[in-house]
């Protein structure tokens, strides 16, 4: 496990709300290797999105640019993902891009429970105010 001294900032609320961008960097050494980390991170809002769990509505794509050095190799390691996140579900379709921008692979929710109550019943209502719930860990 690698532990950093400051979190690495993916986005915040008011990128999360509205759509913008934003960029966090974040450094440790490891058994005496320098390891640097940046992220730059594009919101945008884009509507309605179908996935096989259900139709979701005011959804967000969060398009993330990983960057990742480590000191002494000649290349640094980049990665590109877009998220589509849902109003009180989180992530319900993941795509994996190479540095080309060519797709590597799609995920989509088919199905789950967030604190307990299917995904499908979460679809947008307009009685609902939206929260983005994001789990990191996979």
């Amino acid at each position: 496990y690698l532990w950093f001294a400051n979190p690495l900032v993916v986005f915040n609320d008011e990128t999360i709300s509205n759509g913008g961008k934003s960029s966090s960097s974040v450094s440790t050494t490891y058994e005496g290797v320098h390891i640097f980390i940046t992220v730059k991170t594009t919101i945008n809002k884009v509507g309605t999105v179908q996935v096989p769990a259900g139709k979701f509505q005011d959804c967000r794509n969060v398009s993330f640019d990983m960057v990742v050095q480590i000191y002494g190799t000649s290349a640094p390691l980049i990665m590109h993902n877009v998220w589509t996140l849902a109003p009180r579900v989180g992530k319900i379709q993941v795509e994996v891009v190479d540095q080309n921008d060519h797709y590597l692979d799609t995920s989509e929710l088919i199905s789950g429970t967030v604190g307990g109550v299917d995904v499908r019943n979460l679809q947008w209502r307009p009685d609902l105010t939206p929260i983005y719930n994001i789990l990191l860990d996979d």
